[in-house]
This record gives C-alpha cells, structure tokens and sequence, in this order.
C-alpha cells in the first residue's frame, strides 16, 4: 500500500471526478480514477496477446460459418 501526501489537486478536477465515478469521498473518486484509467491497458495487452493466435476466425470466415449454420 502507498500513501501520497502533500499532492496538489485542482478542485474542480475532483469534483468532476466525484460526479463521474458517483463517489461521495475524494479518496474513493481518486481510486476508482485510477482503477478506469489502467482498465483499458490491462486490456489492450490481452488484446494483443490473443490477437497472436491462429485460430480465431476473420470476420469473413465467420459470416460464412454463420450462413451454413442458418
């Protein structure tokens, strides 16, 4: 666990965060900040990682499996 002190934040940064996420405190705004903002690179790095395999279908392929299917 970190604790961070003396950190300036503009106050209108925290409000909007407040309103935003729906939290009432500052501290769990700050967190749930956090958490949104590294989601979406933890994301793209799975991303990346199962965009390496071989066998998952092109979306050409899928359309014609979903035609013979139908």
């Amino acid at each position: 666990m970190l604790t961070i002190d003396h950190i300036e934040v503009d106050e209108t940064v925290i409000q909007e965060a407040m309103r935003i996420s729906g939290k009432s405190e500052v501290k769990a705004a700050i967190l749930a900040a956090l958490r949104d903002y590294t989601r979406p690179r933890s994301q793209k790095e799975v991303i990346q990682f199962l965009g390496t395999s071989e066998g998952f279908y092109t979306d050409e392929e899928l359309r014609l499996d979903r035609a013979r299917d139908m």
